[in-house]
C-alpha cells in the first residue's frame, strides 16, 4: 500500500510494484530515541553552562592571538564539545556527536546571533554588487542550492535595507580560460570574494583565493582585504596564512568539525544568502520544522509554527533500506523544477560522501524533466532492475486541463504574432502531465517510485527538503551499520594532490 502524507507545502508518496518486508532496525530505532532525548537535555546543558551565545569572527591579522584565545573559551554553540555532553547525558549514544549540531544551528539559533550575520551581509551588499564564491564540494554547493532556487522567484528579505540587485558567480574550478572569461565579467572595484573551506587547507580553494589576490593587486586595489570574507578553520592552516596577511578583512570561523555537505543550515549556506538577499529565517525555520516534525518536536519561533509534517521521513527510509537489502543500490532523483539543479547535485554529494564506503553504499543519480524523457529514460525504463525513482513536481490540484483545440490555433504563419494557444500556466500544467505519465510509465515497467509533489514554493519549501535530505541520509548511514559522518577513502586522494602542490 502506498504511504502518504499530505501538508500545505509538499506531499510524499509511494508508487511501488514490490512488497518488501519493512521492519524497524534496532540500530535506527536506538539511535532515535537517543537523539529525541538528548535534544532537550542538550538544550538544557547550554542554557545551565553557557550564558554568552554569539557567532565568532575575527580580524584576520589578529588571527593567530584570536584562535588561540577561542580554543579556551567557549562562544558558540556550534563549538561544545558534544561528545563530553553526550557522554554525560547518555554514555551508550549510538550516534556521531557531529549529528547533535544539527540539533543546534541556525534554525535554533538566537535574535542575537542570526542579527550578526544580517547586518555583515547588509553591510557588503551596500560596499559591493557582485559577489564570488570561492569553495568546493559542499562548501560550494550549499550556497549555491540555496540561492539558484531563492533568486529565480526574487524571494527576497523584505527586511533588507539595500534594496539592488546582486550578481553571484561561482568559482569552483580551475579551468583557467572558465576564470579568465569571469575575469573579465567583473568590475574588481565592486567585486567581493567569500571564501569558504572547511579544513583551511583544501587545496582547490588555496590557488583559487591567491589567483584573485593577484588578479586585485594587478588592478591597482592594494587594500584587497576589504574585498574578502573567509569562512574556515580555527586551526592553523594555509587559509588562515592568507587571511592574516590582509588587513580589513572579515574571518568567520567554520563549524567545528561538521562535514560540509551538512553545512546547509550554518553560517556556510546562511551568510551567501542573506548577502544574496533571500529570506534565510523563513529557510532556517523550514528546516527545523522538518526536525522537529520528525522527532515530533514543537517548532517555535518569531514566524509561528509552518505545518510542513514530514513525519514520513523515517517510513521513507524504512522504505529505501529495505530495498537496498532487496539488491537495489541506484536512487535516481528526476525533478520537473527546474530550479532545484543545484539541489540535486548536492543531493549526489550528499549520498556519495556519507553512504559509499565498506563495500556498501547507494549510488545517486539525478537529472531534470522533461529532458530526462529524452535522454536517460530509455535505460531505465528497459535496463537493470537495481534502481529506486524520487520523482519531484508540482502537486496534481495544480493541473489543469489544457486547451488544444484547433479554432485556439493561429497557422497563419505570414501574420505579425502567431498564438498557438498555450499561456504560462499552460506551460507548468504540461510539465505536470508529462511527470505524472513518466510516473505511470516507470510503475508499469515494474519500478518503484517515490514521488515528491510541491504544492507552494518559498524558502521554507527549500529548507525543508534540504533538511529532508541530510535526515534521510544520516539515517540511511546508521541503518545500514556505517558511519555518515567520514569518508576516509577520498582524504589519501586530497592530501596527495596537497602535497604535489604544496
Amino acid at each position: 500500500m502506498p504511504i502518504h502524507s499530505t501538508d500545505k507545502y509538499y506531499s510524499y508518496s509511494e508508487s511501488f510494484n514490490t512488497t518488501s518486508e519493512c521492519f524497524f532496525p534496532e540500530k535506527l530505532e536506538k539511535f532515535l530515541l537517543d537523539t529525541k532525548y538528548l535534544h532537550s537535555e542538550i538544550k538544557q546543558y547550554i542554557k545551565n553552562h553557557h550564558n554568552k551565545e554569539s557567532i565568532p569572527y575575527y580580524d584576520a591579522q589578529n588571527l593567530d592571538n584570536n584562535i588561540a584565545a577561542f580554543n579556551n573559551l567557549i562562544l558558540d554553540k556550534d563549538y561544545i564539545d558534544y561528545t563530553k555532553i553526550c557522554q554525560q547525558v547518555i554514555p551508550d549514544f549510538l550516534g556521531d556527536d557531529r549529528f547533535m549540531r544539527l540539533l543546534l544551528t541556525p534554525p535554533l539559533y538566537s535574535e542575537d546571533e542570526f542579527k550578526i550575520l544580517e547586518d555583515y551581509a547588509e553591510e557588503l551588499r551596500e560596499r559591493f554588487d557582485t559577489f564570488v564564491i570561492i569553495g568546493i564540494g559542499g562548501a560550494i554547493l550549499n550556497p549555491t542550492s540555496i540561492i539558484e532556487f531563492g533568486q529565480y522567484f526574487n524571494y527576497t528579505n523584505t527586511n533588507s535595507r539595500t534594496k539592488k540587485n546582486i550578481k553571484i558567480h561561482y568559482c569552483d574550478y580551475l579551468d583557467s580560460f572558465a576564470i579568465k572569461i569571469l575575469s573579465k565579467k567583473i568590475d574588481p572595484c565592486n567585486t567581493a570574494f567569500i571564501v569558504i573551506s572547511r579544513s583551511g587547507n583544501t587545496s582547490e580553494v588555496i590557488i583559487l583565493t591567491n589567483y584573485w589576490c593577484n588578479f586585485l593587486l594587478d588592478c591597482g586595489i592594494k587594500d584587497y582585504g576589504k574585498h574578502f570574507t573567509f569562512i574556515s578553520s580555527t586551526k592553523q592552516s594555509f587559509i588562515n596564512k592568507i587571511a592574516s596577511k590582509m588587513s580589513n578583512t572579515r574571518y568567520f570561523f567554520y563549524p567545528h568539525d561538521m562535514g560540509g555537505r551538512f553545512s546547509t543550515f550554518t553560517i556556510v549556506g546562511i551568510l551567501p544568502g542573506l548577502i544574496a538577499g533571500l529570506d534565510m529565517r523563513l529557510f532556517c525555520i523550514g528546516g527545523a520544522q522538518v526536525f522537529n516534525d520528525t522527532f515530533e518536536y514543537n517548532c517555535i519561533s518569531n514566524y509561528g509554527s509552518i505545518d510542513i509534517g514530514t513525519k514520513d521521513v523515517i517510513k521513507s527510509v524504512l522504505s529505501i533500506f529495505s530495498r537496498y537489502k532487496d539488491g537495489c543500490n541506484t536512487h535516481i532523483t528526476i525533478s520537473y523544477l527546474r530550479y532545484l539543479s543545484r539541489m540535486l547535485m548536492w543531493q549526489s554529494q550528499v549520498f556519495a560522501e556519507s553512504l559509499g564506503k565498506e563495500g556498501e553504499g547507494i549510488i545517486h543519480l539525478h537529472g531534470i524533466g522533461p529532458h530526462e524523457q529524452h535522454s536517460q529514460l530509455p535505460i531505465f525504463l528497459d535496463g537493470p532492475r537495481n534502481m529506486l525513482f524520487t520523482v519531484v513536481k508540482f502537486k496534481d490540484q495544480l493541473l489543469k486541463d489544457i486547451t488544444h483545440n484547433e479554432q485556439n490555433f493561429d497557422y497563419n504563419l505570414s501574420g505579425s504574432s502567431i498564438r498557438f494557444g498555450f499561456c504560462d500556466k499552460d506551460l507548468q500544467n504540461a510539465s505536470t502531465l508529462c511527470a505524472n505519465l513518466t510516473i505511470k510509465a516507470l510503475y508499469d515497467a515494474g519500478i518503484d517510485v517515490r514521488i515528491i509533489e510541491i504544492s507552494h514554493l518559498s524558502m521554507a519549501t527549500l529548507g525543508a527538503l534540504m533538511m529532508r535530505s541530510i535526515l534521510e541520509t544520516v539515517f540511511l548511514g546508521i541503518t545500514i551499520g556505517i558511519n555518515p559522518y567520514i569518508q576516509p577513502s577520498i582524504e589519501d586522494l586530497r592530501t596527495s594532490i596537497f602535497n604535489a602542490i604544496f
